[in-house]
């Protein structure tokens, strides 16, 4: 099994470090049987007499070596060894050397990986460990980055700032076993500045006793026992009225807190003493096993209006939840989601802390366990959205997906906006009409639209009378000549600024709309003020998806999310499927701006002939603070770069890749849409393990 892995580079930047000089690798195994090391090498005009290698304890006694083994030119060569039995959590060295100027690794000196450390260069190469033993992916990552050792130092680490949590747990007949390791989940907090304030409604005398004997106990833990059943609002609100501390945390009676869930909330409140509401990575518990794991975005305003992903762990500013009014009764069993949309709504001091810190418990009659067990819980999630969109002065309608808890947020816009749609168009009549016809066809009666076309040099004379036949039949569209090379960013700002629109469109000339009213559907969230570029899903001819938003990074470029899969097969990772989400990055294939924002952005930079145009322009918009939002609702098909093919290997293509890299390499490196912990060699939501 390979357990360490460093293929995240970017190819185009990567140069031969020549095995002459002796490269020293350090890394420690987070399994026993450590049996194979691979690494991608390279040989100058295949010249190479081989490459020798060393594996080392931490002792530096050579343990296994190979002499002048062959390698193969940009291909991985691999060293197996006999299985090193108790390799868990040792450390070892890895020695690659050569006897000729020939044979290289390739290697980045621009970024490095914490798991395995060059001794003797500043960098990265491309390897991968693996060792023997039947393991499932999520449990060797939580073997690898969960080290209880260092968990138990935090309680001797002091902090400036100390401020007290107020745990809030509603209780009702919960199970003594269940609700025993649920508080002592708390007691076992590396953080010791809590009190748990428990609202109990129960009528059963062992968990009455149970509660009694740990109140008892330990001060910090406050009961408020009731005379009836308020239900998980009511009891929630009792909870709530003992609560004394600056931060509330929503928790659940039959769950379970990491040990280390408010340190870490308490370590990213000393880094900003001004942040209101800290959120975690959550997982699942199964039988006493953890599953599951739910690696989250930084915040996407958009994704909540889909599901409540924020959900647990929450660290609220207790002012603020007193302001927006606390815990709602008639949003019964949503209360959290309506609570964290109006949050949300008042405060941009948001923080996600990318580690799992919160376990949902899923026994029988839980949510976690099954979606079934609190339907109404469903209909008043739906309220809140609902609510939502009153409150925020936004025209919409929410509809249930045949997932539960999952919504389609559709908006509105409040009037009919000037819209042009732009198109680059070289020959390829059929295509360019299919296009055209698809847009009047489900355009749904919408008529504030023009249509510009902007010819790159068409020689087709049956194509240049049809210029001629469409500009006559409709006013709306007019055709715009641009006769020098192909150059993607300057066509597209060509169009813009003839455009006397509020709202442009780019449309590539191989796109056929699919969804009825997609004109209304994108400009009603484009139409919000924090909103720069709404794009949406583009299917292949055969139905397969070929764009649902884009990930910085992957192979150290950009990758398409979901490419190739199923388009309605199933919701996805949490939803991303189905949910309306925000990114960095989307094709500009199918996109809608604000004119005044591509203005207000310069446009797009016209160094970029054909590729990564695109990406820099919505890189710009987003380091202009305005939202990207990618709609699944809103599909089109796309036959992909059908007018000038595909040029992904020329050299052009990989300068433009390089000209990005060195623009927005910060960005490319740290995808706030795309959790941390996720595999970028692998668009489907794997673990880095």
């Amino acid at each position: 099994m390979k357990v360490i892995s460093t293929n995240m580079l970017p190819f185009m930047l990567q140069k031969p470090y020549h095995l002459n000089n002796t490269l020293t690798l350090k890394f420690k195994s987070p399994l026993n049987n450590l049996f194979k090391f691979d690494v991608l090498c390279c040989t100058y005009m295949k010249k190479s007499t081989g490459i020798n290698f060393s594996i080392m304890d931490e002792h530096n006694n050579v343990l296994y070596s190979y002499f002048n083994l062959n390698i193969e030119d940009n291909k991985y060569t691999s060293f197996f060894f006999p299985p090193i039995l108790n390799s868990k959590n040792k450390t070892y060295f890895i020695k690659l050397h050569s006897n000729d100027d020939f044979t290289s690794v390739w290697y980045n000196d621009e970024i490095n990986y914490n798991e395995i450390e060059i001794l003797n260069i500043k960098g990265s190469i491309n390897c991968n460990i693996y060792c023997a033993q039947d393991i499932d992916q999520y449990s060797l990552y939580i073997e690898k980055n969960e080290n209880i050792e260092d968990i138990k130092k935090q309680k001797n680490h002091k902090f400036k700032y100390n401020p007290l949590i107020s745990i809030i747990t509603p209780t009702y007949n919960t199970p003594t076993d269940v609700l025993k390791n649920t508080i002592e989940s708390i007691l076992n907090q590396t953080y010791e500045n809590w009190e748990l304030c428990i609202a109990d409604a129960s009528t059963d005398k062992n968990t009455i006793n149970l509660l009694k004997d740990f109140s008892n106990k330990n001060k910090k833990i406050k009961i408020k026992y009731l005379k009836k059943n308020k239900g998980i609002v009511g009891n929630s609100n009792e909870a709530y009225s003992i609560a004394n501390g600056e931060f509330i945390v929503i928790f659940d009676h039959d769950d379970i807190l990491a040990p280390d869930a408010l340190f870490e909330c308490i370590k990213e409140l000393n880094n900003d003493k001004n942040l209101d509401l800290i959120y975690s990575d959550s997982d699942i518990l199964m039988n006493g096993k953890r599953v599951l794991p739910f690696f989250k975005p930084d915040f996407s305003p958009d994704y909540l209006l889909s599901c409540n992903y924020l959900c647990h762990i929450n660290m609220i500013r207790k002012s603020l939840i007193d302001s927006v009014g606390g815990f709602m009764h008639k949003f019964e069993g949503s209360q959290d989601y309506d609570l964290l949309l109006r949050i949300t709504e008042n405060t941009n001091k948001i923080k996600h802390i990318p580690k799992i810190l919160y376990h949902w418990n899923a026994i029988a009659g839980s949510a976690a366990h099954d979606s079934n067990a609190k339907t109404y819980a469903y209909d008043n999630a739906q309220l809140a959205l609902e609510e939502a969109l009153k409150r925020r002065k936004l025209k919409g309608k929410i509809e249930k997906t045949k997932y539960p808890g999952f919504y389609i947020t559709k908006l509105y816009p409040k009037k009919e906006h000037s819209v042009s749609i732009i198109i680059l168009n070289k020959n390829n009549l059929k295509v360019l009409n299919s296009c055209i016809t698809s847009i009047k066809n489900k355009v749904n009666g919408y008529q504030n639209y023009d249509i510009i076309i902007v010819d790159n040099n068409s020689t087709d004379k049956d194509l240049l009378a049809y210029y001629n036949q469409i500009t006559k039949k409709n006013d709306n569209i007019k055709i715009l000549h641009y006769n020098d090379s192909f150059n993607y960013s300057i066509m597209n700002n060509l169009a813009v600024k003839e455009s006397k629109s509020d709202y442009v469109l780019l449309l590539n000339n191989d796109i056929e709309i699919i969804t009825n009213d997609f004109i209304r559907l994108m400009l009603g969230y484009c139409e919000r003020d924090n909103t720069g570029i709404v794009s949406n899903k583009l299917l292949y001819p055969n139905n397969k998806i070929q764009h649902a938003g884009i990930i910085l990074g992957v192979n150290g470029y950009v990758g398409l999310m979901h490419k190739n899969e199923d388009s309605n097969k199933n919701s996805g990772y949490w939803g991303s499927l189905i949910s309306i989400r925000n990114y960095n990055a989307i094709a500009t294939a199918s996109a809608m701006i604000k004119k005044s924002i591509y203005n207000e952005v310069n446009g797009m930079d016209e160094k970029y002939v054909v590729a990564n145009g695109d990406i820099d322009f919505c890189l710009k918009v987003i380091n202009k603070n305005y939202l990207i939002t990618y709609l699944p609702y809103v599909e089109m098909y796309h036959l992909e770069s059908y007018t000038r093919g595909s040029d992904e290997n020329s050299e052009r293509f990989k300068n433009e890749c390089i000209m990005l890299w060195n623009d927005w390499k910060e960005f490319i490196l740290n995808d706030k849409f795309y959790n941390k912990n996720l595999n970028k060699d692998f668009l489907n939501f794997q673990l880095i393990v």
